[in-house]
């Protein structure tokens, strides 16, 4: 488990020695943040591997408090929240526990970081609790967005719902592509 103190200008996370996991992998992500300058993670003031404690510059309050306590529509953050994630994506890694307490909002500059990388790794495996992934996937324009309602349902885990699903569809030129290429393969064999 992890416990976080804040105050004005950092937040302080402790973990169990059960939990080094954890540890390793938002360690990691700072670190990684630290290096290539991204700048939608907050910066990583300090860490101790012994104590098992990140210290972490505070750059606002999460977005689920934001919102409930300004009545904001969380639909006119889905483009900013799509920017970051994607940003996250772009360098290799997926968040896997996006959710709206897991994005920061800076109130004076409406700046959002992303924070909690506990579960960030190289293979998708983000339950979407909140349905944000399928917000932020969504292929729908501006107007379509205003009716796209978040959700914040707490699903059951189903079999396989670890699992990275295959795209199934391919468009009509690469199938008649790929079966040039399967009938040359087969006549050179011959």
């Amino acid at each position: 488990m992890k416990n976080v103190t804040m105050n004005t200008k950092f937040a302080i996370s402790k973990y169990d020695k059960e939990d080094i996991v954890k540890f390793k992998n938002e360690l990691f992500i700072y670190l990684l943040a630290k290096q290539k300058n991204l700048n939608y993670i907050p910066k990583l003031i300090h860490f101790d591997c012994n104590a098992l404690t990140l210290k972490t510059e505070n750059v606002g309050i999460s977005l689920q408090e934001y919102c409930d306590n300004h009545a904001c529509d969380l639909k006119s953050f889905i483009p900013k929240i799509r920017k970051i994630y994607n940003n996250l994506e772009n360098i290799g890694y997926f968040h896997n526990d996006l959710r709206l307490k897991n994005i920061v909002i800076n109130t004076k500059t409406k700046k959002l970081y992303l924070i909690d990388f506990e579960f960030t790794d190289r293979v998708y495996r983000d339950l979407d609790d909140e349905k944000l992934i399928e917000a932020i996937k969504s292929k729908k324009d501006k107007k379509d967005l205003k009716n796209y309602k978040l959700e914040r349902l707490h699903m059951e885990d189903k079999e396989g719902s670890f699992k990275k699903k295959k795209r199934k569809s391919k468009n009509k030129y690469s199938k008649r592509r790929s079966k040039k290429k399967l009938s040359k393969r087969r006549s050179k064999k011959r």
